[in-house]
Parts: C-alpha cells; sequence; structure tokens
C-alpha cells in the first residue's frame, strides 16, 4: 500500500465515510477511490487536486510519493530566486526555479 491510498483510507475511517461519500466531495466515483486505495493507482492531476484539498494533502506532497511510488525522484522548487536584468529597455523582473 502506498502513502496515498493510506491518507485516503485514514481520512475514510476517521471521518466515517462511505467510498461513495468521498468520491462525490471529491468529485470522482466511488469506484475510482476503491482503486485508489486497494490497486496502486494514482488519479491524474486535474483529480488528485480536489482529492487533495478533501482530504489535506498538499499537492507537492502527493507528487513527492507518487513519483517515489514509481523510483523517479521529484524535486520541490519551494521558493525561487529572483534574477534582475537591467541591459536595453529598462528593468526585467524574472524567477528562476531550482
Amino acid at each position: 500500500m502506498n502513502y496515498f491510498a493510506k491518507r485516503l483510507l485514514d481520512y475514510r475511517a476517521q471521518h466515517h465515510m462511505s467510498r461513495k461519500q468521498l468520491g462525490d466531495l471529491c468529485g470522482v466515483s466511488a469506484t475510482a477511490i476503491l482503486a485508489y486505495e486497494t490497486k496502486n493507482v494514482f488519479p491524474y492531476d486535474a483529480n488528485a487536486v480536489n482529492i487533495c484539498s478533501v482530504i489535506g494533502m498538499r499537492m507537492s506532497t502527493y507528487r513527492k510519493y507518487k513519483a517515489a511510488y514509481e523510483g523517479r525522484t521529484y524535486i520541490v522548487a519551494d521558493k525561487p530566486r529572483t534574477h534582475r536584468y537591467t541591459g536595453g529597455h529598462g528593468v526585467i523582473n524574472f524567477n528562476i526555479y531550482q
């Protein structure tokens, strides 16, 4: 069981909810909730945004654990570095995400 599935199960247990009730809150079907909890299936990002907001998980945390489950490294760009370019036609500020 992956971390996302555990969070879904824990949330449903704490709030005494059925899969259908959680699915209705998140905008997905009860079958989708079942798949996320038992089959190591991850939702598309559009659905994950809704689910994470309901269960109180940050999207960066979701992406990190999804990447870890898939054997990838996920790098979070928390704070951009702001740089200034002063050549040519005035000042341009832009952000670089690491």
